[in-house]
């Protein structure tokens, strides 16, 4: 891992463990450096305007990743050279060169990141406290290294079936014809699945229409609701599932989880 993003990690725990103020994050910026730096006034506001009201919900890697964003040179250029830059915002800012060399850190925070206090309708639900990647990790009594792999991050390809794939393939048959590929996971993955599901996912209330896969209610409960009706537009989603990604599925979980203020583990691991 590159020195620069080093220093930004170490920045983000100082960071991380204060105020989310612009006159408490600058005087994070001095104490690693032990010494006020030009550029921090700037990347600070802009790093608290990015993040709003949710900035103690991310974690120190998404900290340290935006920094780093706002010290690239792109990020700092006129607003004539900023729209030929837009292509490529989303390159690879760990070999970007800095706008300023950092310097060495002076002071590492041993604190912990502050913890806002839950809403009361979220604290109701009684959620486990996973405030970290290892709380998580404990929580499902996996090794935090077995979490990257059984989300599938280094899976081999699709079409082979090796012993490192999670999932066992079956083709059925549809009974309005063609094949249906239905995944099943094994059984470390669906312990895991089903913890998640009965300890996390169970404790959420669904939106009040939600009608499938609910305890209590069934495609008949749906199906009275619209009783009588003179129109009835029923619709589906034409394969679902197979276009359904890990990326679009994190996607999904990480703005699911930022809107109620989810614990930062649980928006960024993925």
């Amino acid at each position: 891992m590159a020195i620069e993003k080093l220093t930004l990690l170490a920045l983000a725990d100082t960071m991380l463990a204060a105020e989310a103020s612009l006159a408490s994050q600058l005087a994070a910026c001095t104490r690693v450096f032990d010494a006020p730096q030009p550029w921090a006034p700037q990347v600070c506001a802009a790093l608290l305007e990015r993040t709003g009201d949710n900035f103690h919900y991310f974690s120190r890697q998404e900290i340290a990743d935006i920094l780093l964003q706002l010290l690239v040179p792109a990020r700092a250029q006129s607003d004539a050279d900023a729209n030929d830059a837009e292509d490529d915002a989303d390159a690879d800012f760990d070999s970007a060169p800095l706008v300023t060399d950092l310097p060495p850190v002076r002071r590492y925070c041993i604190d912990p990141p502050i913890r806002p206090p839950q809403a009361d309708w979220l604290a109701a639900l009684g959620l486990p406290p996973l405030h970290s990647v290892g709380a998580l990790a404990a929580w499902l009594d996996e090794p935090v290294g077995a979490l990257a792999w059984l989300a599938d991050q280094w899976r081999v390809p699709r079409d082979e079936q090796t012993r490192l794939q999670h999932y066992h393939y079956r083709w059925v048959p549809k009974r309005s014809g063609g094949l249906r590929l239905i995944e099943i996971p094994k059984a470390r993955l669906r312990r895991i699945q089903q913890t998640i599901l009965r300890q996390i996912l169970d404790l959420a209330p669904p939106h009040a229409a939600a009608h499938g896969f609910r305890r209590g209610r069934s495609s008949v409960t749906h199906a009275a609701l619209h009783a009588g009706r003179q129109t009835v537009v029923r619709m589906d989603l034409k394969g679902f599932f197979p276009v359904s990604n890990m990326r679009a599925s994190s996607r999904c979980l990480k703005n699911w989880a930022t809107r109620i203020k989810w614990p930062a583990c649980w928006r960024g691991c993925a």
